[in-house]
């Protein structure tokens, strides 16, 4: 965990746009300046040196760069367990061709038996699939898929159904109780608002906030249907009551999730 602590700070240092996935791996969202190659390599070997040279030389660091999180982590299985691996939209089909299905983010042994009935035997035969088929393999899955594959990013898509929510990287000074809490209230806001304008009420919320000094909050509750503002903001600051507050929270995130028409 020690380590892990030390590879957020030494990202911190390069870029306040991450995100933690667990603790051994991490998403970075490029800016404009950094979205082509030449400067997304530099970002990427600059932490990968600089994780050696801070933290520890035996540790090693696999990137992948990509114009999606979905490429992005394909491309860093490609290399492990200290490579750095460019996938770019002009070269998809070279990278499909030098990979198996099994090596696609989400597919087991039995869903590639299921795309084995309907013909597609390698990643650049699911790459060829067009929409309706794939929708029709994999329903919801194929239609995500399909954008995936041709490096849309589609990862912070929720379905509307399910649930809705906004989460924050705080900045260095918004890095206290004070602050995070500020920022929990502006996400609040945000969802409220989408809640609204999709016409939801939802039916549980969730709220999460990671600590660089301690272990991560996490917490739902169900609660009486809403889509209004201040009962979610109650909602949410009733749940932080049973939080334990460590310095320096360093994510936050709520959700809203049980969804149902507000017209029913």
């Amino acid at each position: 965990m020690i380590y892990h602590k030390e590879i957020k700070k030494v990202i911190e240092n390069f870029t306040p746009h991450f995100q933690v996935l667990s603790v051994d791996e991490f998403i970075i969202n490029l800016i404009s300046r950094e979205q082509n190659r030449q400067a997304a390599i530099k970002l990427g070997q600059g932490i990968k040196d600089k994780i050696k040279s801070d933290v520890g030389d035996f540790l090693t660091c696999s990137v992948g760069i990509g114009p999606n999180r979905f490429l992005a982590k394909m491309a860093g299985e490609r290399r492990k367990p200290d490579g750095l691996t460019v996938v770019q939209l002009s070269q998809l089909e070279n990278f499909y061709h030098q990979i198996k299905l099994l090596d696609i983010c989400g597919i087991n042994h039995r869903l590639e038996f299921c795309l084995n009935k309907f013909g597609i035997n390698s990643p650049l035969d699911l790459f060829h699939a067009d929409l309706p088929r794939l929708r029709l393999i994999l329903n919801h899955l194929g239609r995500l898929w399909w954008y995936r594959l041709r490096g849309y990013e589609v990862d912070d898509y929720f379905s509307a159904t399910k649930t809705v929510g906004h989460s924050h990287v705080l900045a260095p000074e918004f890095r206290n109780r004070g602050g995070a809490e500020a920022v929990i209230r502006k996400l609040i806001y945000k969802t409220a608002s989408r809640l609204r304008a999709d016409g939801f009420l939802a039916a549980g919320v969730f709220v999460a906030i990671s600590f660089y000094d301690g272990p991560t909050f996490k917490k739902g509750k169900r609660v009486s249907p809403f889509s209004d503002t201040r009962s979610f903001i109650n909602y949410v600051f009733e749940i932080l009551k049973s939080c334990r507050w460590y310095d320096k929270p360093s994510y936050v995130s709520i959700a809203a999730f049980n969804l149902t028409s507000a017209k029913n």
